[in-house]
């Protein structure tokens, strides 16, 4: 069985059937990770038939979990090669947001996990960065959220010092990291189904991250397909995606 050039997990001719993509769409198509992750789970002797049939595979985060480690290691190795693969393309946006639509509590886990390497960054490399404590707070706890093992009281007790954070004079990178941070915080119920909110504050605070890197490591800019993501990018969304509590 011949497996996908870039998305390794994937059997080829399942991508074909399940993962095509839109003749419409313009270079990078964010729709399509439903379609790669369909073709992932499905059994490649029975693709045909699934899609003859118009059968719905359940791809909940869930629905590989239940299959084995294996079947959960492919199904993160398949998401990062997304991310790789939409940042190369078009910026971490619209991957982070095709992402989102799948797992709301994923996409969460993964910005955050960004956040927290590039503080560890300017931590390692003696930087300064404002409200270094107040962001640090409201990523543990945002972590300690997403685990279910912090109530929303607690929560807002650990995120307050943000709220002075966004108004005071801060430089536009650190403005937009910490608004975004304070904002996911905030919010309340990450499997839930409204795009304006849970969608947007992931990309918004993963897209914010790497604007802050890029200003103050020198890392370079994405450029539609011309420029691979920075492997501090890569390495962070790796670690996030496989200590994901599930």
């Amino acid at each position: 069985m011949t497996m996908h050039k870039f998305f390794t997990h994937v059997p080829k001719d399942s991508m074909a059937l399940f993962a095509k993509r839109d003749p419409l769409a313009r270079g990078f198509d964010p729709n399509r990770l439903r379609g790669i992750l369909t073709a992932l789970i499905v059994d490649p002797l029975a693709a045909r038939d699934v899609v003859d049939m118009g059968l719905e595979i359940p791809i909940f985060y869930e629905s590989f979990a239940d299959r084995g480690p294996a079947s959960l290691v492919a199904m993160h190795e398949t998401i990062l090669q997304w991310l790789e693969s939409g940042y190369r393309e078009r910026g971490p946006g619209y991957a982070m947001a095709a992402v989102s639509v799948w797992n709301r509590r994923y996409a969460a886990w993964l910005a955050v996990g960004l956040l927290r390497r590039i503080i560890l960054m300017f931590q390692q490399e003696g930087r300064a960065l404002q409200y270094g404590d107040g962001i640090v707070s409201s990523v543990e706890a945002i972590e300690q959220f997403l685990m279910i093992k912090l109530s929303g009281a607690a929560r807002w007790r650990k995120t307050w010092p943000l709220r002075s954070a966004v108004m005071s004079g801060l430089t536009a990178e650190e403005s937009m990291l910490i608004s975004a941070a304070y904002r996911l915080s905030l919010f309340q119920d990450f499997d839930e189904t409204n795009y304006s909110s849970g969608e947007s504050l992931c990309v918004d605070l993963a897209e914010n991250s790497i604007v802050l890197l890029r200003s103050r490591f020198g890392r370079p800019t994405p450029r539609n397909g011309d420029r691979p993501a920075p492997a501090v990018v890569l390495d962070a969304f790796r670690d996030a995606a496989f200590s994901f509590p599930g």
